[in-house]
């Protein structure tokens, strides 16, 4: 019976000429909308000599998370030489921080590696367009447009932190303070300087902006009543751990100890030491030679027992099918903007996914708290070069997890 009811029954819905619900749901509780700007804190004016900019976010509503976005002005500050970016404007940055009601959230490290990554985990076109609204890509969507000297630019584009990511809104009016810090980072970093290019720059013009709701006076009073009763409103999000280590061997294995309840995912890259150390990235394998000769990198993180994958992902192609089975790729078939010119010459990632249900659940991470030694182990990571400064690698690892803010009546606790 069972079977017969689900055969025939699992998929019943009214058609549309018998649906009389009235379409699309309405939001009749949410009274306005406003679109808000908050600026910085301490000035306005950034530059090597003042690198953070930290914002307090503080409005009687509730903030969209997805809409928040920094906005600043670029000025070339040399009298003769242009600046050419290398990445988008969020390269520029070091590390992010974000705070809620004084408890630490978020904080993320290496922010010019993450910023590169998640540029080149988006999908092809939506990264193009993306860059119309900070440094527009040039015709091989790899360059991007140079600032001449004297001249200035304005940029917006997305800050890291899951938390604004989710979909949940965030009640500004509950949290007491919501705090972000960027620190900027070397002016190298993030500009290709050379011949005719400069890398003296700052910034003006500082701000983030968002959209705040402001809802039905008993929506409200209904969320106090529920936190004055003792009870948390819990934001889950995902947010990233960056760690950096330093090889000077090409087979090496690293202990990632962080104990994390659900880590899902885990990313790396290798950068040798004397190259950018934002753009650098480097494989053994490269796309004029790709053989049994150089392309027999491999990889395999273990949690305790467990191996992942099995056996040692070895080879270019099951180095990308495993990235792309990290991003969820492998069931959506949804393109990013790695292509295989990119990947191979210029920007090799590695991924590992370590969820249960690949992507198709929340929390099906692997919990770490129980003491387990999570370790990452790489053979044949780079070329043996003659010289020695050319030997030694920073390894930036990227572990991705699943985490929960509870805000509770005068306080908030955050589990990672």
């Amino acid at each position: 019976m069972v079977e017969q009811h689900i055969q025939t029954n699992i998929t019943d819905s009214l058609v549309p000429g018998l649906d009389f619900r009235g379409g699309v749901p309405s939001a009749e509780y949410v009274k306005s909308s406003k679109l808000v700007r908050w600026r910085a804190e301490a000035g306005d004016r950034f530059s090597q000599a003042a690198k953070q900019l930290r914002f307090r976010l503080v409005d009687d509503c509730w903030l969209q998370s997805g809409t928040v976005r920094l906005q600043v002005t670029m000025n070339n500050t040399h009298g003769g030489d242009s600046l050419q970016p290398r990445t988008d404007p969020l390269g520029m940055f070091t590390s992010a921080r974000l705070y809620m009601g004084g408890q630490l959230v978020e904080d993320i490290q290496e922010l010019g590696v993450v910023a590169v990554m998640l540029d080149y985990f988006k999908p092809v076109n939506r990264r193009i367009n993306d860059s119309m609204m900070n440094h527009p890509l040039a015709a091989n969507n790899d360059d991007r447009t140079a600032l001449r000297n004297g001249r200035s630019r304005k940029l917006i584009f997305e800050l890291p932190f899951g938390m604004l990511k989710q979909r949940l809104w965030l009640p500004l009016h509950l949290t007491s303070q919501l705090v972000i810090e960027l620190t900027l980072g070397p002016a190298a970093q993030s500009l290709s300087g050379g011949a005719n290019t400069s890398n003296d720059f700052d910034l003006s013009d500082v701000s983030l902006l968002g959209t705040c709701l402001h809802v039905d006076s008993a929506i409200s009073a209904g969320y106090h009543q529920h936190l004055d009763s003792g009870l948390p409103l819990p934001i889950p999000f995902q947010s990233l751990i960056v760690t950096k280590h330093v090889v000077t061997q090409p087979n090496f294995t690293l202990s990632l100890s962080r104990s994390l309840s659900r880590i899902k995912q885990i990313f790396f890259c290798l950068i040798r030491t004397n190259v950018p150390q934002v753009t650098g990235f480097t494989a053994k394998a490269n796309g004029t030679h790709i053989d049994d000769e150089t392309d027999n990198m491999s990889y395999q993180v273990q949690i305790g027992s467990s191996k992942f994958p099995d056996n040692l992902a070895e080879g270019v192609g099951e180095h990308y099918t495993r990235l792309m089975q990290a991003l969820g790729k492998q069931l959506d078939h949804d393109d990013i903007a790695l292509t295989p010119a990119v990947y191979l010459n210029s920007k090799p990632i590695y991924g590992i996914d370590l969820e249960r249900c690949g992507n198709e659940a929340a929390y099906q991470g692997i919990s770490t708290r129980d003491g387990k030694v999570v370790t990452l182990t790489v053979n044949n990571a780079y070329p043996v070069d003659g010289t020695a400064a050319n030997n030694i690698y920073n390894v930036i690892v990227v572990q991705v997890y699943d985490g929960i803010v509870n805000l509770r009546k005068g306080a908030i606790d955050v589990s990672e």
